[in-house]
C-alpha cells in the first residue's frame, strides 16, 4: 500500500505542476492559455478518434473549439494536404461575411456556418485579434443562454 500510496502521490504531483503539450504550433498554445487564463476553463477532449479536438465551454455550451485538419479542408484554393490547427469561434451574423472577406479567415469547419469561423493558428492573424475574437465568441454563447 506504501508503494501505491507514493505512485498515487507522484501522479498527483505530475498532474497538479506540469502541464501536458496538447497542441503543436506556437499559436495554438498561446491562445490555449488565454482562454485557460481569462475563462479559468480547460479545453474537454470529447473524441477518442480525433485526440486533438479541445472544446472550451460556458454555461454547458461551447465557445470555442481547436484542433487539427487538413489545410485543403477549410481552404477551398489550397490543394496542400498538411495538417494545420484551427480554432472555431462563434461570431456575429453581421460580421461573418466581413470576416470572411479577409486573409486567414474561412468558413466554420464542422459547425453552422451561417455563425461560425474558422482561423487557421499559424500567426497569419496576431494573437490579439484571435483574442478579441475569442471574447466575443464567449459574449455571444452566453448572450444565447439568456
Amino acid at each position: 500500500t506504501i508503494k501505491e500510496e507514493f505512485i498515487n502521490l507522484l501522479i498527483d504531483i505530475r498532474d497538479k505542476c506540469s502541464k501536458k503539450n496538447i497542441f503543436k504550433y506556437s499559436q495554438t498554445k498561446r491562445i490555449n492559455e488565454f482562454i485557460i487564463d481569462k475563462y479559468k476553463v480547460n479545453p474537454e477532449f470529447l473524441w477518442e478518434k480525433f485526440p486533438s479536438y479541445g472544446i472550451y465551454r460556458v454555461l454547458g455550451k461551447w465557445f470555442a473549439l481547436i484542433g487539427s485538419v487538413s489545410l485543403n479542408k477549410i481552404d477551398k484554393k489550397s490543394n496542400l494536404n498538411e495538417e494545420v490547427e484551427i480554432i472555431n469561434l462563434k461570431v456575429s451574423k453581421d460580421q461573418l461575411n466581413d470576416l470572411l472577406l479577409k486573409k486567414g479567415y474561412f468558413e466554420a469547419y464542422h459547425m453552422n456556418k451561417k455563425s461560425w469561423i474558422t482561423i487557421v493558428l499559424n500567426d497569419t492573424l496576431t494573437d490579439n485579434e484571435i483574442q478579441k475574437l475569442v471574447i466575443e465568441s464567449y459574449k455571444n454563447i452566453k448572450d444565447d443562454k439568456k
